[in-house]
């Protein structure tokens, strides 16, 4: 469809950087100006050699590649553990192989395959470890905090991990104390540096990513504004609504996924091998690590293109699936599937009796202006809880007819018959390679996309640039990549100079732009902004780059200006 790329331009603000590296100007930007503005510095740092090696394209496809290909190692190896069976491993490796995110993942030249081989590695040692202080336990925690250098997120596995061991101390009468030191330690030499240089570079200890594109939605922010009704919100209306929208996603991804991962869930509970409180922290990490990432960092959906923020996790809902698939058989784990279906739909039903009781009291608590609430809004929210409630009953409801199925041990009887047994094996994976194929065209769309719309517009910048010339941009990967000239991005991610008060508004953002850094040309997709396009007196274009049945970038068209400041005072 297009010439080799990348599927989002955040792929070439990596490259930038490595580049940047590579030639001895720092972990910059622009060059020489030291900025906190990867979320993956672990990736940035690894993408060097490769940049060095094989250029940017197939440097950073390569290492991503390998990078995943080391995840499906480890879902083997975690399969293998479980399960005690190589071929249920093996199976649910290829599966996770041919799960389209997952390879899209690969090949999106992102940090995707590096955090899901450091996580999935990290809970393969954390399990073969068998206390507290064995070899196995120290690795765990090393690969928990190398995967937060490569995914803030997977702070959420370092953190689980902590307080798994802290319980398991506490209960086993553990008196040994030096344990604590080496992990402390450990956690330190590795991530204390990122903290300090997102600190000295950006005033925030978390990289400018995560601070303008979280900003107060989360609970870090609420917490550290002593926001009572913002924590409240980051407790209970953003951990539900990010479960009901990866419900959805589990569907789209595959119709067959939720009931089977939750009887995987019902089965590593009660038959996995291993210790018991090991395979509840993996369960409960499945569980809630979604409505903990969606009450810390909801700046957007579980499956943000195509599954970005948790990749890591599909395997795990693959393995889940196959184990629930081929070793559910018991009766008595389906009576599990009625009793607690039946448990979650009465929570349901007492969640909407005191909703339509206590609504206008429980808004008041989450929302921070008293004016925005009115009978409309109090209507609006109303209509959400109840549709959010029917979805989950739905669901709940297909997971009784799941119960139901299994306690007649219908299903036990076809499962086991080897001819039945082979065609499920076989439809999954021809599913799997069908979705994978159909997404390949995705893929390469994605590529298009970013290359016409921003690639192509930053190699026209470089047919003008000048030595000092500056461009204003709300994509900066491929226009710092391509463009020779100095970037400010008004979306603030690499320029320390623009506030998120900009961001917001940027009619304040023109005013800054007017007072203090007049830029020579600008580079935006107009639907970003409501001001700035419209101040035709400064900004003339000169150019205009569309890219058609976009599925990736934010707005069609990107759009070059000459500007003239002659007019402002």
């Amino acid at each position: 469809m297009t010439y080799p790329g990348f599927p989002l331009d955040d792929s070439w603000i990596h490259q930038v950087f490595a580049r940047n590296i590579a030639g001895g100007h720092g972990f910059s930007f622009n060059p020489g100006v030291p900025i906190a503005g990867a979320t993956a510095p672990l990736w940035t740092l690894l993408l060097v050699p490769a940049w060095l090696l094989l250029g940017p394209i197939t440097g950073g496809i390569a290492s991503g590649m390998f990078a995943q290909w080391l995840a499906l190692l480890a879902i083997y190896k975690l399969t293998e553990q479980l399960t005690n069976d190589r071929s249920l491993a093996f199976l649910a490796s290829v599966l996770s192989a041919l799960c389209w995110p997952v390879v899209w993942g690969a090949l999106s030249g992102m940090e995707i395959g590096l955090y899901s081989a450091l996580s999935l590695w990290g809970l393969y040692f954390y399990f073969k470890s068998s206390s507290l202080d064995d070899r196995y336990s120290y690795l765990s925690y090393f690969l928990f905090a190398l995967a937060f250098l490569a995914r803030p997120e997977c702070g959420i596995l370092l953190a689980a991990a902590f307080i798994h061991d802290l319980y398991t101390w506490i209960k086993s009468g553990y008196k040994k104390n030096i344990h604590w030191l080496i992990k402390l330690f450990i956690i330190a030499v590795i991530i204390l540096p990122y903290f300090s240089f997102n600190f000295k570079t950006s005033g925030t200890f978390f990289p400018r990513t995560f601070s303008y594109k979280v900003q107060d939605q989360g609970l870090l922010a609420s917490i550290s504004e002593v926001n009572p009704k913002g924590i409240i919100k980051a407790l209970t209306i953003l951990p539900l609504h990010y479960s009901r929208l990866i419900l959805y996603s589990l569907i789209k991804l595959n119709p067959v996924l939720l009931c089977a991962v939750l009887a995987g869930i019902v089965w590593v509970m009660k038959r996995a091998s291993g210790d018991f409180s090991k395979r509840l922290f993996l369960i409960l990490i499945v569980v809630l690590y979604i409505p903990i990432l969606g009450s810390v960092a909801p700046a957007a959906s579980p499956d943000y293109q195509n599954y970005r923020y948790i990749t890591n996790l599909l395997p795990l809902f693959v393995t889940l699936s196959v184990v629930g698939i081929l070793c559910f058989q018991e009766k008595k784990l389906g009576r599990i599937f009625l009793y607690s279906g039946a448990i979650l739909i009465s929570s349901m039903l007492l969640i909407k009796i005191i909703f339509a009781l206590f609504g206008d009291y429980i808004i008041a608590l989450t929302i921070q202006d008293p004016a925005n609430i009115n009978d409309e809004y109090l209507k609006t929210v109303d209509k959400f809880i109840t549709r959010m409630l029917f979805d989950f009953a739905v669901i709940l409801l297909l997971y009784l007819m799941a119960g139901f199925i299994l306690t007649t041990g219908f299903w036990h009887r076809l499962i086991n018959n080897r001819l039945f047994r082979s065609m499920v094996i076989a439809l999954l994976i021809l599913f799997s390679a069908g979705s994978c194929l159909y997404h390949s065209a995705v893929y390469a769309t994605n590529v298009k996309n970013v290359n016409e719309r921003n690639v192509d517009a930053a190699i026209f910048l470089r047919t003008l640039a000048n030595e000092s010339d500056i461009v204003a941009v709300n994509d900066a990967g491929a226009a710092g990549y391509f463009s020779s000239m100095e970037i400010t991005d008004l979306k603030g991610i690499i320029s320390t100079d623009i506030t998120i008060e900009m961001v917001n508004d940027d009619s304040v953002a023109f005013e800054y732009l007017s007072r203090s850094k007049r830029v020579d040309y600008l580079a935006i997709a107009p639907d970003w902004f409501d001001y700035i396009p419209s101040r035709t007196d400064v900004f003339k274009e000169i150019a205009s780059f569309i890219t058609e049945k976009n599925l990736i970038v934010y707005g069609d068209t990107t759009r070059i200006y000459r500007a003239d400041w002659t007019e402002i005072e």
